[in-house]
């Protein structure tokens, strides 16, 4: 903010009285203008132009922090399955894989503890019968179904007696529709056939790069469809899979997708294709999970790039910082629904055979990982 900006909103003439067509509002806020006006000359006086302008600029950046945080928080509490609400399909298959969830990661022990989870077996019997009323039964009531009968072999195999809140009526109601699909429950893994070598992750991890010139040439839709298998085993908060992804390939929406996204001149012409990453608020269910949407976007985002590479289409990708202003100017435009947050955007494409990218050392390993030293640890650095 200008110094020139600044003061021409100071000078600005407001009314000091009320007439006849002026609201308690208007004169209100015309009095605490006056008032911060003087106050604001007085701290002008006080530490001088350039310490004045400095403390303006933060106040300012500050004001903007608060404007644009309470943008996010108001979308959060209109979307998110917080007490208190009418939930919506997702709203209510959210807390559905939450707890089937609970009970999938308590048989993944090394030694499951019987009868575990008795309120989460009250939670889900609730819920998948008030789901499948208003909704019906899909792949997620077949996999909350899937968990439970887990739950009930890993009794029923080391004799265990079932907690008498175990939904028997509801898991006879819902039988496995194909007992070969196995929807959810536990299953096993052997440790050599899931593990990449050394020479494996090297040639994976150091071999990636940010493209910014791509060839003329179209990334097929069943290449973007494995990549998005690929990345969909990506982890995310009690397996809620909260993504929402978006592909265009078209020129026209190409283009018009990237004119809302500064990141991407001289080069943005040239891809075959971007992706539009967002995670979908509903699936989120307090308060504490207010950031978690970041978190898991970012990670799939990330995985979907190495699956891309791994393909052989290069990708950069575009950071979606920005104000609620050109947030809210883009979601118009796309008719993007208020719950999706947006993460990023992915620019994709084929690399011609020899190419520049950019480059710049990467930090040191020591510069990062901090070993048995945490901050308020004994051994932590002072620098």
């Amino acid at each position: 903010m200008s110094s020139h900006c600044f003061a021409i909103h100071l000078s600005r003439p407001l009314s000091r009285s009320i007439d006849s067509n002026s609201s308690l509002y208007v004169y209100i806020m015309n009095r605490l203008y006056l008032f911060f006006t003087r106050v604001i000359r007085r701290l002008a006086r006080t530490l001088g132009v350039g310490a004045f302008m400095m403390f303006a600029e933060r106040a300012y950046q500050r004001a903007l922090l608060s404007h644009n945080a309470e943008y996010d928080q108001q979308r959060f509490i209109r979307s998110a399955a917080l007490p208190g609400k009418a939930f919506t399909q997702r709203n209510l298959a959210a807390l559905i894989t939450i707890d089937y969830h609970r009970l999938e990661k308590g048989l993944a022990l090394a030694a499951p503890r019987p009868r575990f989870g008795v309120d989460v077996l009250t939670r889900m019997d609730r819920d998948i019968n008030a789901y499948v009323a208003r909704f019906g039964r899909n792949s997620l009531v077949d996999t909350a179904i899937a968990s439970l009968n887990a739950y009930k072999k890993f009794h029923v195999q080391d004799n265990h007696q079932l907690p008498v809140e175990f939904p028997n009526k509801l898991v006879e109601e819902y039988p496995d529709t194909d007992s070969k699909t196995k929807a959810g429950g536990t299953k096993h893994i052997c440790t050599p056939e899931v593990m990449l070598s050394e020479d494996d992750a090297k040639q994976l991890f150091q071999t990636r790069h940010s493209i910014r010139q791509f060839v003329h040439r179209p990334v097929a839709v069943e290449t973007i469809r494995l990549a998005v298998a690929c990345a969909l085993h990506t982890p995310s908060v009690c397996n809620r899979q909260t993504w929402e992804l978006y592909y265009v390939d078209d020129r026209e929406v190409i283009d018009d997708v990237l004119s809302f996204q500064n990141g991407n001149r001289g080069f943005g012409h040239s891809a075959a294709g971007v992706f539009l990453v967002t995670v979908d608020l509903e699936r989120f269910v307090s308060v504490e999970e207010r950031n978690q949407g970041w978190i898991d976007g970012g990670m799939f985002a990330m995985s979907l790039i190495w699956a891309l590479h791994s393909l052989g289409v290069a990708s950069c990708a575009l950071n979606w910082s920005t104000n609620r202003h050109r947030d809210r100017k883009f979601r118009d435009a796309m008719q993007l629904p208020e719950s999706l947050s947006i993460i990023m955007m992915i620019a994709v494409g084929y690399p011609p055979a020899e190419l520049v990218v950019a480059y710049s050392k990467k930090r040191a390993v020591d510069d990062v990982l901090h070993v048995n030293c945490l901050p308020t640890h004994k051994g932590a650095s002072t620098e």
